[in-house]
């Protein structure tokens, strides 16, 4: 992708199937998009939101099959809503509080108290190693002069 800068526009496509996957990876597409939105052109459902994280990977399993030139994106959001739910879950006040409670004194955890509070601006942040920075800084990953 890096080559790309300056050049040629990048042509990406979707591509749900591997019989796609070829066709569009034999005419040159640079990117083949594997997204939810399968859920609605492939399986018929009426919106993504029923599409499942194994229906996500059946079609990026699929594409990926056809071993192409392109790059293979597989976007997911099935998959980070189901992480989120998780997350949301793990997380919920009841259960934190019976984990505080239940390992209070195995990990010597203190109570919460309002003094131990404070702003941001309060925190003493470690001096840089390297001094301050006194003017602008250009990097580049790819070894050339940045632009």
């Amino acid at each position: 992708m890096g080559a790309r800068k300056g050049g040629l526009p990048i042509a990406a496509l979707t591509a749900y199937d591997y019989p796609t996957a070829r066709l569009l990876d034999d005419s040159g597409v640079d990117v083949l998009l594997v997204g939810d939105s399968l859920g609605m052109v492939v399986l018929g459902f009426p919106d993504t939101t029923h599409v499942t994280l194994a229906h996500m990977l059946h079609h990026v399993a699929a594409v990926s099959r056809a071993k192409p030139k392109a790059l293979v994106i597989g976007e997911a959001h099935a998959r980070i809503r189901m992480l989120n739910a998780e997350w949301a879950y793990l997380n919920r006040p009841d259960r934190l509080r019976d984990l505080a409670d239940l390992n209070f004194d195995r990990l010597g955890l203190l109570p919460l108290m309002p003094d131990g509070f404070g702003r941001v601006d309060q925190v003493i942040y470690p001096a840089l190693p390297f001094g301050p920075l006194d003017g602008a800084v250009m990097a580049s990953s790819d070894g050339e002069e940045p632009l």
